[in-house]
């Protein structure tokens, strides 16, 4: 089975351990499990969203319609050093051992 993971050029793999704030607080890493993508579509959106920074959501409930609404607040905070120059998404292949 094909699977896909983000990886720097020196510094590792984006793991699949999730930060506080999510993914893409996270840095590249060689110690830990990779996080993998089922596609390569879905590696380089997840690499998009992390090469501009730390994001968290805000989620607030607004009630001025008559059923309410949701409504998100994005909030995106730079990391300094992250290039798409330094990132590249890897092709895995991952099988099921049996014991």
């Amino acid at each position: 089975m094909k699977a896909y993971a983000i990886k720097h050029k020196t510094k590792g793999y984006l793991p699949a351990m999730k930060a506080v704030k999510g993914y893409t607080g996270m840095s590249p890493t060689h110690k830990g499990l990779p996080r993998l993508f089922n596609s390569r579509s879905a590696a380089r959106n997840a690499l998009n969203w992390w090469l501009k920074g730390g994001v968290s959501v805000e989620h607030r409930y607004v009630t001025i319609v008559p059923y309410g609404n949701i409504m998100d607040k994005l909030t995106i905070d730079p990391i300094p050093g992250r290039n798409a120059e330094d990132m590249s998404i890897v092709e895995m292949e991952v099988s099921e051992v049996h014991e």
